[in-house]
Order: structure tokens, then C-alpha cells, then sequence
């Protein structure tokens, strides 16, 4: 595994985690087929709080600067504690990332998949 999606892997765990202390079940929530991280509205903290600004709030307990009526603002981008926050718990990938963006979206997202698989409890039949 290289050290990118290492550090993909631990931040989403570090996310998975707190999101265990803070709103349990929460996996059982996500909609793993449209979870982008890349998307206000379909990452993590969009689908479980209505909108990524929104989760970021009420998951750090910090106000969000100037948000949107519809809680899907990037001036979250003007907090830089809830900016930090967001990235190192892997809600979002930091914007120094540059040129590797969208692949550092797609390895995080897979990270989230993985967390969530293991604590979604998976139906078992009887035959």
C-alpha cells in the first residue's frame, strides 16, 4: 500500500471513530453506492447532517463562517480550525494536495467504504 492511501486509510479511521462516540450507527446511514467525498451532499458528513457544512458544525461543535442557507458552503474553507478538523479526521482531503486531488478523493472514499463495511452488519440467511 503506498503512503498516500496509507494515510487515506488512517484519517478515515481516525473519522469512523468519532462518528462511533458521537452519532453510533451512523454507518447503517451512508449510502455506500453514491459516497464521494469529493461532494458536499453525497460525502460522509452531507449524507449523515444534510450538507457537509452542517455535519462539520455539529460533528466539531465549531460555527462555520458565513454559511449558505442550504448548509452546502465552501466558506467553511474560512475556518481554518474546522478546515484542519475536516481533513485530519478524513472528511476531506486538504487542499494542498494539488494536482493529486481527485485521485486522493478516490482513495479516501474507498478508505470510508472499508470502514463502513466493517461495521455495517451484514444479513445473514437461513437456508
Amino acid at each position: 500500500m503506498s503512503t498516500a492511501k496509507r494515510f487515506e486509510t488512517v484519517r478515515a479511521k481516525i473519522g469512523a471513530t468519532l462518528l462511533d462516540l458521537l452519532k453510533p450507527g451512523w454507518a447503517e446511514e451512508i449510502n455506500v453506492e453514491t459516497l464521494k467525498l469529493d461532494s458536499c451532499e453525497s460525502c460522509i458528513l452531507g449524507q449523515l447532517f444534510g450538507g457537509y457544512a452542517r455535519g462539520a458544525e455539529k460533528v466539531f461543535a465549531m460555527r462555520v463562517t458565513n454559511p449558505t442557507p442550504d448548509g452546502q458552503s465552501f466558506y467553511i474553507h474560512r475556518n481554518p480550525q474546522v478546515t484542519t478538523a475536516c481533513e485530519e479526521a478524513g472528511f476531506v482531503v486538504p487542499d494542498s494536495i494539488g494536482v493529486q486531488l481527485t485521485k486522493s478523493y478516490k482513495n479516501l472514499t474507498a478508505a470510508w467504504k472499508r470502514e463502513i463495511s466493517k461495521r455495517v452488519k451484514v444479513a445473514t440467511v437461513n437456508v
